[in-house]
């Protein structure tokens, strides 16, 4: 006589692989929800846009992006996802040029130049090629006292704040690298209790 329950071993079998398959299924999904998006609406803000391709929010994909946070930076650094000011000369009108995604002001002969802003008024010169600058070399003092944004002679010549997080501090505790600013935050890792990072300020605010 056969035992009743030898038939249905390989259907049980089956059915809990098929079970624990897709169990294991779901639990990828929700851990993917709970670290990454795959649309801009988790994303917490509608100023932080998901790209797909690495499940992340990030600042813009587009130069659309950038037009809308009203921030002086109209095109989008599609390898860093980041807004800049140009990605090319044409970017930044007459009489000034694109470097490193910054607009500088164009100048041709080495030193104070009537031809720079007051704000970056000596001119980096190099084969009567250059651009105006606020610090450097031939200025060691240029980034002391309360005139400018901070005591750190960046790789443009502009007086900067910080170069990485280690130059900022509480409250303020992260470098946005681009301008040189120390913010609150420049990603929605770095806020908490709810909040996300308001990419057009560089602070924590409710969700949206």
């Amino acid at each position: 006589m056969t035992n009743g329950a030898g038939p249905l071993r390989p259907l049980l079998r089956t059915t809990l692989l098929f079970g624990l398959l897709a169990l294991a299924a779901c639990h990828q999904h929700v851990a993917f929800d709970q670290g990454g998006c795959d649309e801009d609406s988790e994303c917490g803000l509608s100023t932080w846009h998901c790209d797909t391709t690495t499940a992340t929010c990030v600042q813009c994909l587009s130069d659309d992006h950038c037009a809308a946070l009203g921030i002086g930076r109209v095109r989008c650094d599609t390898a860093a996802h980041r807004c800049i000011e140009c990605g090319a000369d044409d970017d930044c009108g007459q009489g000034r040029a694109c470097r490193a995604h910054h607009c500088v002001t164009l100048c041709n002969a080495e030193g104070t130049s009537a031809s720079c802003p007051s704000s970056a008024p000596y001119c980096e010169s190099d084969d009567d090629s250059g651009f105006c600058v606020q610090c450097g070399d031939d200025l060691p003092q240029a980034c002391n006292g309360g005139a400018v944004a901070g005591p750190i002679c960046g790789r443009l010549g502009m007086c900067i704040a910080c170069q990485s997080d280690t130059d900022c501090h509480a409250p303020t505790a992260h470098c946005e690298t681009f301008s040189g600013r120390c913010v609150e935050c420049v990603a929605n890792k770095d806020c908490t209790g709810g909040t996300v990072c308001d990419p057009a300020a560089n602070r924590c605010v409710s969700e949206q």
